[in-house]
């Protein structure tokens, strides 16, 4: 499991390193200092609380994916039996990494800003784009795919007081969150679709 920081708790905003990726023998993603780091500083902003932790598993998915049928969706898993627990049918254009991007929104902007937020996905996709890209993407004027998304993240991370770290885990290798995500991100691709103005 690979653990990113989107801000962390020490008044930083984020974590991870460029490509090449470094990676502990444990999993751990080993940070290195430089102006990735600052630049998702500058975005990203500053902590301003020490919390305990709320964890949130997220997934996305698109049915029939590159065809008229399209439909994405994902999901977002807090605990078993856990009320918070959401299917979403993502708007827009139907992709699978759009539909892991929205996830990650939905979670931010569903929980408490005063709590710490640790997010269990396993998109690379979501991981290179909010931890490695944004800055760049935010110094192109957002020319990239999914930017709504992702500005939309960097603006709900922004606007939190306490930290957003993001861990990276194996899908579907038994991990029985992951696998809940991925459940709940499958029955939203089946519903009506969400209006982005509902976030």
């Amino acid at each position: 499991m690979g653990d990113f920081n989107a801000r962390t708790a020490a008044r930083q905003s984020t974590c991870v390193p460029p490509a090449p990726i470094r990676i502990s023998p444990d999993g751990t993603i080993l940070a290195s200092g430089g102006s990735l780091e600052k630049a998702l500083k500058k975005l990203y902003g500053n902590t301003y609380v020490v919390t305990a932790v709320t964890n949130v598993h997220t997934d996305g998915t698109c049915l029939n994916a590159n065809t008229p049928l399209a439909q994405a969706g994902c999901g977002c898993h807090w605990n078993p039996n856990d009320p918070r627990n959401t299917s979403i049918r993502v708007p827009g254009e139907p992709t699978n990494n759009g539909a892991e991007l929205y996830g990650v929104l939905w979670a931010i902007t569903h929980s408490w800003p005063l709590i710490t937020l640790h997010i269990y996905t396993d998109s690379t996709y979501v991981i290179h784009s909010v931890c490695h890209w944004a800055p760049s993407r935010a110094a192109s004027g957002w020319k990239c795919k999914n930017a709504d998304i992702l500005k939309d993240i960097v603006e709900a991370i922004h606007n939190r007081h306490a930290a957003v770290r993001f861990f990276w885990v194996q899908g579907h290798a038994g991990n029985v969150n992951n696998e809940a995500a991925d459940a709940l991100a499958r029955h939203g691709a089946t519903l009506t679709p969400h209006s982005c103005k509902e976030l």
